[in-house]
């Protein structure tokens, strides 16, 4: 379930894939990375870091990945440069066990 939510999550920004399997997933997870670090490195908007840093905090806040979500949150609030995230910059344990017990995961 907690991958069904993941896909929904990419899916969401037009990110679509025909055969998933877990290999597929970390392949299309490696992809976005690689779109951000290029970004990253050669700015066009921030809306295109905004979007890419959102999809992954989604995907691993389904997941449960708690290291690779502080990263992404501590990027998207130096991107905005505000403190909406920091309450899972803190406690990423809560922000996924909410997600999980919002979904029924």
């Amino acid at each position: 379930k907690q991958v069904a939510l993941a896909i929904d999550s990419l899916h969401d920004h037009q990110f679509v894939h025909r055969n998933l399997k877990p290999e597929n997933i970390e392949q299309k997870e490696k992809e976005i990375i690689e779109k951000i670090t290029h970004i990253e490195k050669n700015p066009k908007t921030t809306d295109d870091l905004e979007s890419l840093y959102r999809i992954l905090m989604r995907y691993y806040l389904y997941t449960g990945s708690k290291d690779n979500l502080v990263k992404y949150a501590q990027k998207e609030k130096k991107l905005l440069k505000n403190e909406e995230y920091i309450s899972i910059i803190k406690n990423p344990s809560v922000a996924i066990g909410k997600v999980k017990e919002y979904y029924k995961v």
